[in-house]
């Protein structure tokens, strides 16, 4: 509009700071995760499913087949024995 003479600059730069005003910025809720590696697979993949606009907005639900119990048991053995697997 700047090029066809309709706004000068300083009402293009006072549109654009009042459109950056108006839009949200998007911040991921801060979650605890007890499964880092898993958890971020799962939202890797919620946002590719859905979007991370509607991944974040509207308070969804994700099951998952991760059994936590399950798995840390695992993780306590596989640090467990680690060191006599490197060898």
């Amino acid at each position: 509009m700047v090029e066809a003479r309709y706004i000068d600059n300083a009402q293009a730069a006072q549109a654009a700071a009042e459109m950056q005003e108006r839009i949200p910025t998007l911040i991921p809720p801060h979650v605890e995760m007890i499964h880092p590696h898993f958890d971020h697979y799962v939202r890797q993949e919620l946002e590719t499913l859905i979007g991370p606009q509607s991944a974040y907005r509207h308070g969804i639900r994700v099951y998952t087949t991760l059994d936590p119990n399950l798995q840390t048991a695992a993780e306590q053995l596989v640090a467990e024995f680690r060191p006599h697997l490197a060898n």
